[in-house]
């Protein structure tokens, strides 16, 4: 939020996933001064997620191509062929979307390796001169006059104007400002990636190529997406489970027990 509008805002970003830092690209070439703080040691401290879609017009892949950055995604994203919807029973089709089927509302589509966007993104913010500090885990803020001071745990407190936060599912900052009481689903979901040369059959099925799937029956849902630029396959299920995490306990962090259970679930009789 905005304590006092004169001169150059100084605006503090917590959270250096995609979103925070395509807020801080854009507000940068606005004149802002814009510092980002994210909590990991560095750019490869950690896994860095699945992959995801972006739309256009009205979606995230407009505002990168606004940005002048779509161009520079080749090497991480693809244009898929098309995405549909079967009954996981009957393998019928129940919606598909192709360039055939696409309407004025989605005329294109990028399937996105999130690993590949957040270094990407990070090069084009140390290109621009966007301080991004590492090891910043942020604990909350507290409200001045005219300014927010932002707390953390091992780290001097830092005076901005604005505060925005960019930091995720859990965001203390989502917490602090608004409260955040989580609501279960009465679902779990498992998600992982496969590679062809374990699992080449899988590769072989004409419905894969360059495409997304998703396999739905009451209570369940299979997602398939080939990712072409390291030609793998993203998948995810979800299956009814209570808050105790009974299937959590079955699987154990076991990739054998996990295909087990995905076999045994999601499998086509």
């Amino acid at each position: 939020y905005q304590r006092r509008v004169r001169g150059k805002l100084n605006i503090g970003i917590v959270g250096g996933g995609p979103g925070g830092l395509v807020a801080a690209i854009s507000l940068k070439r606005k004149g802002f001064n814009v510092t980002v703080f994210e909590r990991d040691q560095g750019p490869e401290s950690r896994e860095q997620g699945y992959s995801f879609s972006l739309f256009s017009p009205n979606g995230g892949l407009e505002v990168l191509n606004r940005l002048g950055l779509e161009e520079g995604m080749e090497s991480f994203s693809f244009i898929p062929l098309g995405f549909r919807i079967a009954d996981l029973s009957t393998m019928s089709v129940l919606m598909e979307y192709n360039e055939r089927t696409a309407t004025h509302n989605i005329t294109r589509a990028r399937r996105v390796l999130r690993r590949g966007l957040r270094k990407y993104l990070l090069e084009v913010c140390e290109n621009e001169g966007i301080p991004l500090l590492w090891d910043s885990k942020y604990i909350s803020y507290t409200e001045k006059s005219e300014s927010v001071v932002l707390h953390f745990a091992d780290k001097e407190d830092r005076e901005v104007d604005i505060l925005i936060g960019a930091d995720g599912i859990k965001s203390p900052v989502r917490k602090q400002l608004v409260g955040d009481k989580l609501l279960y689903t009465g679902y779990v979901y498992f998600a992982g990636q496969l590679t062809k040369d374990r699992y080449p059959e899988v590769f072989s099925h004409p419905w894969i190529s360059r495409s997304g799937n998703m396999f739905v029956s009451p209570r369940r849902t299979f997602f398939l997406y080939h990712h072409t630029p390291d030609d793998s396959i993203f998948w995810s299920f979800s299956i009814p489970s209570s808050p105790q995490g009974e299937i959590q306990k079955i699987v154990q962090d076991d990739k054998d027990k996990l295909l087990k259970l995905a076999i045994d679930i999601c499998t086509v009789s």
